[in-house]
C-alpha cells in the first residue's frame, strides 16, 4: 500500500515569523501555541504573543508572527468516541 506524501515548507525569519506551506486546517491557537493540521501530522508552534497573520487553507498558506520559541511536529491521532474509550 503506496502511502501518501504530503509537501510542506518551512521558512523561520529572526525567530519572530513564520511561514508554512502545506497546512490543510487549523486546530486550535492561543498566544503561547499554535496548532496546525498538515497531512496526518500535526505542526505545533510554541512562543509567545504569536499571532496567525495568514491563514489561506485553499493555499496551503500560513505565517505566523511572535516569538517563536519552538517548532515541534506530532502524529495527528483520531478522536475516540466515548463508548471505543470505555470498551477499548
Amino acid at each position: 500500500m503506496a502511502e501518501t506524501v504530503f509537501k510542506q515548507s518551512l521558512k523561520l525569519e529572526d525567530r519572530a515569523l513564520l511561514c508554512v506551506d502545506g497546512v490543510t486546517g487549523l486546530r486550535e491557537f492561543s498566544e503561547t501555541e499554535v496548532v496546525f493540521e498538515s497531512g496526518g501530522s500535526l505542526l505545533i508552534v510554541s512562543g509567545e504573543q504569536l499571532c496567525v497573520t495568514r491563514l489561506t487553507l485553499e493555499n496551503g498558506e500560513s505565517a505566523v508572527t511572535g516569538r517563536i520559541d519552538a517548532l515541534l511536529y506530532a502524529q495527528d491521532t483520531p478522536k475516540k468516541g466515548f463508548l471505543s474509550r470505555l470498551f477499548g
